[in-house]
Order: C-alpha cells, then sequence, then structure tokens
C-alpha cells in the first residue's frame, strides 16, 4: 500500500511491476492501484531468477545487467511505461542495472516507501527509537563467502561486523 500510495500521488498513469512470480501471480500491486486509481495501466513481469542471483552475492555482475535485461527488454518496449515499481525486497539492489539500461524509467522501491511509511507512524505515535545503549546483534549458523558479501553489500556505509558463533549442536 505504501508504495502504491507513492506512484498514484505522483500521477502516473502507465506504471511496470517486477517482482517474483507469487507477487506477480497475486496481481496484488495491480488490484491496489487499480482501486486507488481506475484507469490505471498496470504492466506485470516476474523475474524469478533475479533474487538467488542477488542471495549469491552476483549484484555487480555482467551476468545480473545480462538477467534484467532478458527479462526487461522486452517488457519496458512493450509497455510504454515510465515507471516501475521494483515489488520485491531485493531489487534495489539491482537498481544501478535498470536505471543504467533503461535511464528514463522512474523507480519505486516497494522496500523504501515501507520503511517510510512504518518510520512515520513510529514518529506520530511517539515509538521512534532514538537509540540505545545495547549494541545490536546479529547471529548466523553459517557464514559462506556469499553471506559475507552480502552483508558487507548490505552494510557498506555503517561499522557493522558480523562475527560467527559455533553453537553446540
Amino acid at each position: 500500500e505504501p508504495t502504491v500510495k507513492k506512484v498514484v500521488s505522483d500521477g502516473c498513469k502507465k506504471v511496470g511491476v517486477i517482482a517474483t512470480k507469487a507477487t506477480i501471480g497475486s496481481d496484488v500491486y495491480g488490484k491496489e492501484l487499480r482501486a486507488m486509481s481506475p484507469g490505471i495501466q498496470v504492466f506485470n513481469a516476474a523475474c524469478p531468477a533475479i533474487v538467488p542471483l542477488i542471495e549469491e552475492g552476483l549484484t555487480d555482475t555482467e551476468i545480473m545487467r545480462l538477467t534484467v535485461s532478458h527479462y526487461m527488454d522486452d517488457f519496458v518496449k512493450e509497455g510504454g511505461f515510465d515507471d516501475l515499481i521494483l515489488g520485491c525486497t531485493h531489487y534495489p539492489l539491482v537498481a544501478g542495472h535498470i536505471k543504467s539500461l533503461y535511464p528514463n524509467l522512474r523507480m519505486y522501491s516497494s522496500s523504501a516507501e515501507v520503511i517510510r511509511e512504518a518510520a512515520k507512524v513510529l514518529k506520530e505515535n511517539d515509538m521512534l527509537a532514538e537509540g540505545s545503549e545495547f549494541t545490536d546483534r546479529y547471529y548466523a549458523s553459517d557464514m559462506s563467502d556469499n553471506f559475507i558479501a552480502m552483508t558487507d553489500m548490505l552494510f557498506a556505509d555503517t561499522d557493522f561486523k558480523i562475527h560467527l558463533l559455533k553453537l553446540e549442536e
């Protein structure tokens, strides 16, 4: 809903949506867009290989650029839309590829819009955490090279560190 509200408030008339097969199959974005803005045109494309490639740490690679191009070239050309919803939490991690391949598309990140809405609600209800004396701790049962690469990418602009704690079985 937060993403759809933003798209509608920006006056978008023709919108592309990329997401997983399940999300596209449910037409959750299309239904909500048409409910809030009757007459809006919605074009959907499932991009199932993008998530596993991201989870393997292959975001900034030629294979990812080719995968994005594979799913989107005809989709963008045939749809003729200028606005694109990144309907999966993983997809902002390949927004650079999308922008370089389709520079005229305006992208909407479902993740960013949900975060903005959550922050707004928390602030309005005086529930927004302002900091803590506690240290965040994250536990992982496996520290593969891909996992480390992914956390390094996600937390590149922070002092985040991850440590493996070996648990007894």
